[in-house]
């Protein structure tokens, strides 16, 4: 089950991110006033002007009724709404980043209504309020998109830099044009993008939603399933809170020794353990009055050093969902120092060897709790492979990479003040394949891919293992040795391809192919549409067999270089052509088969026609065979040259009689008319 942990590993990257070089809190943190100039925080909604640099973004949540939609599935039977709210809930709490950060609905206060759209926490607001306003979310109504992206607008004002997160499961149910909106928000809030995690929603209706990431240089992520959910909104959380550093710089960053503290009258550092080294990443500080809690002086910094009145106080640091307190007495020239302990353990998950060429295609790590948890088997993190850097309390997890197919399990235990980088080794490779033309290396769009590998209980000692219709897709595999086969058109191309541990190879397969085109004639001029037109094409040598059969007017496809047999036949009408043909890769040919026949119009005495009984018509060949049947009244019937029989069957009558008919001829065939 996806819990409120799953995103923490984003949370310490956040902050590392927010306290970097161009942080001036977390290099110069100013003395706070004294407590007698402080507001208590709940009056303090800190909506003031953002200070230069600092990111602003407006989380905006689907609360239409249908949000309340289970997943149904074995690891999440939970509505969409607890999901979600669980995912988003670690982005916005107090400590979890630097940003401003609001959040906005609509569809939640009234059923039914298009214009319940609400700014519930306006940017800036303080995150306890945030969060509460989160949890109070209860989905009822509508869902009108359209106009809420309009009111996003207006949140987001002046605020630079800035983003919208948006979080539904459908389009808008107002039959609002939502991309129209987009497009307008574009326009009064340029460079300010809209990302887009849709959850479960119709294939028909993905474009709707995409279109509106489009408008505004945003992204769109199509959760289908809880897993893609957490994975959609940490990758789309990351986007508009700020890219995360590399696992690497946070480390290099974490061994770093913290600037020393200026003299102040309460000076606190933060280590993962007591009496451990002070970290140098950033932390969130508050200091809070002892007895009526207000919140005397904030940093951002990895230690705070505040210069503020004699008295009793909490001092409090914030570091990616970990959280450390200590009391404070303040005296008259003497000042205090305090060193406050997470009680935590730093876990990174880094690639052995060769990195994925994207972060896209980074495995997935999933880390979750160890038998010996409060909750065994509960998800506390979701990230991609070298992108993990996180705080976590010490205990035992299991972390479980999957790679497309290819999934591993390690255990870990995390003890107190102790950091741990696993390196994995999946022991696998990347294939990235696409298909070229022979010309000119024109690329090939519709192509089916798939990917074989020796299986001796398989009919054929082939079996299947993987298959895309991308026009340039990517697999990860096991090392070994595997047959890749391309097919486009009626065209194929198998090739041998040994795949070595952190091998990423790239494949362009040359199709040894042409285009064909084939046509017919009939008597000189296009078969009629009615006429049963059916081509055949058949390859000619040691492997002699079908490849294609077509009912058609034409034929056109992409076929392997080769020597063929083709056909045309009128299949109903006894007439056809055919040719033997040599194709070259990459030399298109177009064949036109000239079919000789003639016209024969089959006509019944007045008296079999007019009685109002069915007619049963049969034509045979010179040699007796039946080649034709009808049932119509007066038939039209094409036929090669030649001599033929003809026979007719009503209720009460049988009429038998031969003709011949040559290339080009028109004949009207009466039978008991004399």
């Amino acid at each position: 089950m996806v819990t409120r942990y799953v995103l923490a590993l984003i949370l310490a990257a956040f902050a590392l991110a927010a306290g970097g070089p161009d942080s001036s809190n977390a290099q110069d943190p100013k003395p706070q006033s004294g407590a007698q100039e402080a507001q208590p925080q709940q009056d303090r909604p800190m909506q003031d002007a953002a200070p230069s640099g600092q990111r602003s973004v407006l989380f905006m949540v689907d609360g239409s009724g249908s949000m309340w939609a289970r997943f149904d599935t074995p690891s999440e039977p939970r509505a969409k709404i607890d999901v979600a709210r669980d995912l988003i809930r670690p982005l916005i709490a107090p400590g979890a980043n630097a940003a401003r950060v609001g959040l906005a609905s609509f569809g939640h206060r009234r059923r039914g209504d298009c214009s319940d759209v609400e700014v519930i926490a306006p940017l800036g607001s303080a995150r306890e309020q945030v969060v509460a306003e989160l949890d109070k979310l209860n989905p009822r109504g509508k869902g009108p998109l359209a106009q809420a992206i309009r009111e996003a607008a207006g949140a987001i004002g002046t605020e630079r830099p800035a983003a919208v997160v948006i979080v539904n499961d459908g389009v808008d149910n107002c039959r609002q044009d939502a991309c129209a909106a987009a497009t307008e928000f574009a326009a009064q809030a340029p460079g300010v993008p809209i990302h887009v995690v849709g959850i479960a929603v119709d294939p028909a209706s993905a474009a709707g939603l995409q279109c509106i990431s489009k408008a505004t240089g945003g992204s769109f992520f199509d959760a289908r399933d809880p897993l893609a959910l957490a994975t959609g909104i940490s990758e789309v959380a990351l986007r508009a809170l700020g890219d995360a550093p590399a696992a690497a710089a946070a480390s290099e960053a974490a061994a770093q020794a913290p600037a020393p503290l200026p003299q102040a009258a309460l000076r606190a550092t933060l280590a993962l353990a007591e009496g451990g080294k002070p970290m140098a990443s950033a932390a969130y500080w508050r200091v809070l009055d002892k007895d009526s809690g207000t919140v005397v002086a904030e940093a951002h910094a990895p230690g705070i050093a505040e210069n503020i009145k004699p008295g009793d106080y909490i001092v409090e640091a914030q570091m990616g969902g970990m959280k450390a307190s200590a009391p404070a007495h303040i005296e008259a020239g003497q000042p205090t120092t305090l060193a406050l302990a997470l009680k935590a353990a730093r876990l990174a998950v880094k690639s052995k060897g060769a990195k994925p060429p994207s972060s896209q295609s980074a495995p997935l790590v999933t880390v979750r709790e160890g038998p010996g948890g409060t909750t065994p088997g509960a998800t506390v993190l979701i990230g991609r492979l070298d992108d993990i850097d996180a705080l976590l309390p010490p205990a035992s997890y299991l972390v479980t990479i999957t790679d497309q197919q290819i999934s591993q399990e390690q255990s870990v235990s995390l003890a107190e003040g102790t950091e741990t980088t696993m390196a994995i080794d999946m022991k696998s490779g990347r294939l990235s394949l696409s298909a070229v033309t022979p010309d000119n290396g024109t690329p090939l769009h519709d192509v089916s891919f798939s990917i074989l590998e020796d299986d001796p209980d398989s009919p054929d000692g082939l079996r299947e293992v993987r298959r895309s219709r991308a026009p340039q897709p990517s697999f990860s595999l096991p090392a070994g040795t595997y047959y890749v086969v391309a097919r486009a058109g009626y065209a194929e191309l198998r090739q041998r391809i040994a795949l070595s541990p952190g091998d990423d190879v790239m494949r362009a397969l040359v199709l040894p192919a042409a285009q064909f085109k084939l046509s017919a004639q009939v008597s000189g001029s296009p078969a009629p549409g009615n006429a049963g037109l059916v081509y055949r094409i058949e390859s000619l040598g040691k492997d002699a067999r079908e490849i294609a059969r077509v009912s058609a007017p034409q034929f056109q496809g992409l076929l392997n270089a080769g020597r063929y047999r083709v056909s045309a036949t009128l299949e109903q009408n006894a007439a056809g052509a055919q040719q033997e043909i040599t194709l070259e890769a990459g030399k298109p040919l177009e064949i036109t088969l000239k079919i000789d026949a003639g016209e024969a119009t089959l006509r019944a005495p007045a008296t079999a026609s007019s009685s109002g009984y069915d007619t049963f018509w049969e034509l045979r060949d010179a040699q007796g065979r039946a080649i034709w049947h009808a049932t119509s009244g007066e038939p039209k019937v094409l036929l090669a040259p030649g001599r033929y029989s003809v026979r007719l069957e009503t209720r009460d009558t049988i009429l038998q009689a031969t003709f011949e008919i040559a290339a080009g001829e028109k004949r009207t065939i009466e039978l008991g008319g004399g």
